[in-house]
Order: structure tokens, then sequence, then C-alpha cells
């Protein structure tokens, strides 16, 4: 099962290196780069769906990811959380679901309706030492350095095909399931804190991950054989300015919501696979802030052996409370390649932090 970044995100690498300063509290993003489980502190749970594939006329087909995650000093967890019902089995983490398909019987005969469908939950650690150790660090370069490394594992479950398929030719249907390995590194430097700026933030970040490190393969019986998972390296460099919301209070906990005036983000990343000698995936792309609320994106993405390849752009709107709640709606256009022209998508992305939401009601 691959997955595609958030619609959001239109340089398909936004989501490898962002920083605690650039999004929200979310244990989403963890799904892409393991070390994201260890950025932020509190409890979050986070929840997304979106439909796939709409403008090429297939219904019905979404995907769904909610995670939880709890970081305290450095040190983060993340766990997979229940997101759908599929004929009476519950899938945790991220779900890839087809849709409604019929189903025969040895004789081809219709028999039934079933939902197709793949799932992935991960449970992911992640630290970052230089928050550990913060105290040691306060008077030297490092005070400015967040470097956090994570690992997740993946369990890997295919239902294409139900019991009793004549369609498929095999009476036991269409199901497999492996495991696999993911590492992940993220690097920050926050420019505008080593040199005592406060009337801008500036950060520099870069971000690797290596996913299926196990090279491992999901076998669907004799019958069909064994797929490989994809086994791929990403990196990403980003930067990061905005100029901070200071001394200005239109109205109550005006700054509770707005925490900058204007943001600029610009990232480039490429991904490979390394079971096959392809050409890498290539992605760039920016992002203009207005009061981390409202976001326009523009990117650009290429992934030649895909038929990939062309512009992309998109807007967001995000609602968010001290990184204790967030609300946010993304939409985008991008690339489609052989299934249509341009592809359209829109998604929901919802964040509690259960841990400030606690904290703040004792000191109520």
């Amino acid at each position: 099962m691959q997955v595609k970044p958030y619609c959001g995100q239109l340089s398909f690498f936004r989501e490898l290196i962002h920083d605690k300063k650039c999004l929200p509290a979310s244990g989403l993003y963890s799904w892409s780069n393991p070390a994201h489980a260890s950025i932020h502190n509190g409890l979050q749970v986070s929840y997304i769906n979106d439909e796939w594939f709409k403008e090429a006329n297939m219904d019905d087909i979404y995907f769904y990811h909610s995670y939880a995650n709890m970081t305290y000093n450095g040190f983060g967890l993340t766990i997979p959380m229940m997101n759908k019902i599929i004929d009476d089995n519950i899938t945790f983490g991220t779900t890839m679901s087809y849709g409604e398909m019929e189903s025969s019987n040895e004789e081809n005969d219709y028999s039934e309706t079933y939902e197709s469908y793949e799932t992935s939950p991960k449970i992911t650690i992640a630290f970052n030492p230089f928050e550990c150790y913060k105290e040691k660090f306060k008077d030297s370069f490092f005070k400015a350095v967040d470097l956090n490394v994570g690992l997740a594992y993946g369990y890997v479950y295919s239902d294409l095909a139900p019991e009793g398929n004549g369609v498929t030719g095999n009476p036991a249907g269409v199901k497999g399931k492996t495991h696999a390995l993911d590492i992940g590194f993220m690097g920050v430097v926050h420019l505008s804190e080593l040199n005592n700026l406060e009337f801008i933030n500036l950060d520099a970040s870069y971000g690797y991950t290596l996913t299926n490190m196990t090279d491992s393969k999901i076998s669907y019986g004799e019958q069909f054989g064994s797929d490989s998972l994809p086994m791929t390296q990403r990196y990403g460099l980003g930067f990061y300015s905005a100029i901070p919301m200071r001394d200005i209070e239109l109205f109550p906990s005006f700054n509770s919501f707005f925490k900058t005036i204007i943001s600029f983000m610009y990232t480039f990343g490429k991904e490979r696979d390394l079971n096959s000698n392809s050409n890498p995936i290539n992605g760039n792309g920016f992002e203009l802030g207005l009061l981390n609320t409202f976001f326009y994106r523009e990117g650009s993405y290429e992934d030649a052996k895909g038929g990939i390849v062309g512009d992309s752009k998109g807007y967001g709107i995000r609602l968010n409370y001290e990184d204790i709640a967030s609300l946010e709606y993304n939409y985008a256009e991008f690339p489609g390649g052989e299934l249509a022209a341009t592809q359209k998508s829109n998604d929901w992305m919802l964040n509690l932090n259960i841990l400030k939401i606690y904290e703040m009601r004792n000191r109520n």
C-alpha cells in the first residue's frame, strides 16, 4: 500500500521535514517520517480522511489515517487508532478502502457485495537528545538545534477479495500480510534563536527516511505469488521564515489563535526506489501563510517512471488554538498521470492535545 502525501503539502516532501513552528501538533506526520513522533510535547489524537481518484470516475475510494502521539521531554510514542469498520473488521492506523465490489461463487454467479481494502497500522518511537539534555546545551550552539530520530514498525494486511470469490479463481480469496521497519531522521537549526533575533523566525531543516528497511514482501498464496513492498529512500531540505505576532492583540485571546503575521516556507525533496534503477521522484514547492490560518501553495512533481509530471497548487485553512486543538482543511490540484490530467483532492484534519486540555481544566 503506497500512500500519497496529504493534499495540502504540495511540494510532496513538506511532511518529511516540517518542524514544530510550521505545523500544529499531530501524530499523523510520523507516518511519513518516524522522527516526527518526538516533536510536540503532550498527548495528541489526530484523524484524517480523503477521497481519491474522483476525477478519474473511480467512486468510493477513501484514505483513512488516525493516530495518537504522546511526547514528553524529548521522547515520543505514536500508536494507531481505530478508523473504520469494514465487513465487521476493525481497521487501525492507515487504511485504503477501494469501495464496494461484487462477489461471485465458484460458478461465477453473483453472490454478494464486499469491500476491498488494505491497512497498515504503525507503532513509532522517537527521541530528541538535545531536548532531553537541553540544560547542558543552553549556552552552546546546540541550544538552537533539534535532532529527532525515529523507528517505526508497520503491520500490513491486504484483503482484496473474500473467501469463495469465483472471480479470482481462488476459493480462499486474495489476502496477504507482512510487516516492515522504517527509520527516520530530522534536523532543524533555529537560525533566529542562534542569532537572538526576536523580530523574525528563521529555520533550516533536513529530513531523511528509509522505508521498509527489511525489504519485506507480501504473499497472497501460491496462486498469486508475492509482491515486494516499496523500499524507498527519501530526503528533503526546507527553509522557513515568519514574522511573529508581537505586541498585537485585537481582542482577548487573539495571540492564542494567531502566532505569526506572515510566513513563507520552501521545500525540496527526492525519493528513490532502492529496488529499481528508475530515476528518482523530484518535488519542490512553497507555501505562503497569513496569520498562520490561511495558506496558498504551489509546487511541482516529477515522477518520470510513473508518468506523473506537472505543477500543483492549492490552499489551506487551519484553525489552531495554542496547539491544544486544531481543525484544518486542504484543497489541492496535482498531476494525475494516465488516470487523469489533473487530480483534485481535499482533506480534513482534526488534532486534539488531550494532555493540554486536561491541564487547562485543572487550572480552571
